[in-house]
């Protein structure tokens, strides 16, 4: 379950990128400037909420072993709050994206990008067989991590014809294998589950191309989709207090609870936010 997750955060990325417009390309600078506020706004505000619940442990127990480092790379890395690193990443991520495109065209800025996210594998990876052990905010970024999926995203979208399903599933299929195969072999953290290595970027982009050939008319259910980054910022703060209630029991059917209550706690939250005058910077 933890491995077949890994497919998230690729897909934030490559659904960010795959609504980049022409103009974004011409005129980043205009653009990062509109972005900007968007994101700072709300990863203030929670990074706040975070830092404040992991020191008063008002809700659930905090972090041991903090020290200054764990503060000082919130603004980087999300510290103690570790999911909002995604939007500083984005924001970076952003930025290096549209001005390769704008500087090199597209093909040059794939394989800029490809480039970037190589390293990154090399230091978050294969340098573990050696006993080389970096930290995660040093390659799960905006530098090496995220460009390559922006720019992967509004390459799709620019594409007349998508290649077909199945081709999408068999890259997502090789993507899923490969990424369990490296998390054994290489990264050593299986079944843990791990954040980038090779085969992340053919797993991303498969599910993300499966999701392209879906056409659906429940609009009841597409109109949350708006609300999925409200949830993404909610989310670890309503799933840590479910386990802090619910610790020390632990079974299959208690964490698909879990799972399920969190989704829909966090969409309903993110909802509620959007409507509320006090709240709304909370889910943008």
């Amino acid at each position: 379950m933890d491995e077949a997750c890994r497919s998230t955060v690729q897909l934030f990325f490559l659904v960010s990128g795959f609504f980049w417009k022409p103009e974004n390309v011409d005129h980043p600078g205009a653009y990062l400037r509109r972005l900007f506020p968007k994101l700072a706004i709300p990863f203030v505000l929670w990074a706040v909420i975070y830092l404040f619940l992991d020191w008063s442990e008002w809700l659930y127990p905090g972090v041991e072993n903090r020290s200054w480092r764990t503060y000082v790379f919130t603004l980087w890395s999300g510290g103690i709050a570790f999911h909002l690193w995604f939007l500083p990443a984005l924001f970076v991520g952003t930025a290096i994206g549209l001005t390769l495109l704008r500087t090199f065209g597209m093909r040059c800025a794939l394989i800029g990008a490809f480039v970037l996210f190589f390293i990154g594998t090399l230091l978050g990876a294969y340098l573990r067989p050696f006993g080389i052990e970096a930290q995660l905010s040093l390659y799960r970024n905006g530098i090496f991590f995220a460009p390559i999926f922006l720019i992967a995203g509004y390459y799709l979208k620019g594409l007349t014809t998508l290649p077909s399903l199945p081709t999408f599933a068999a890259i997502a299929v090789i993507g899923a294998v490969g990424n369990l195969l490296e998390g054994i072999y290489i990264v050593g953290s299986y079944p843990n589950g791990h954040d980038l290595s090779l085969s992340t970027l053919p797993f991303g982009v498969g599910v993300f191309g499966l999701f392209l050939h879906l056409r659906s008319e429940a609009s009841n259910l597409a109109s949350w989709g708006r609300d999925v980054f409200g949830a993404y910022l909610a989310h670890v703060l309503i799933m840590k207090t479910l386990i802090a209630v619910l610790a020390p029991q632990s079974s299959l059917w208690l964490i698909a609870f879990v799972i399920v209550v969190t989704l829909v706690l966090s969409l309903v939250f993110s909802r509620y936010a959007k409507k509320n005058r006090w709240l709304r910077h909370l889910a943008p």
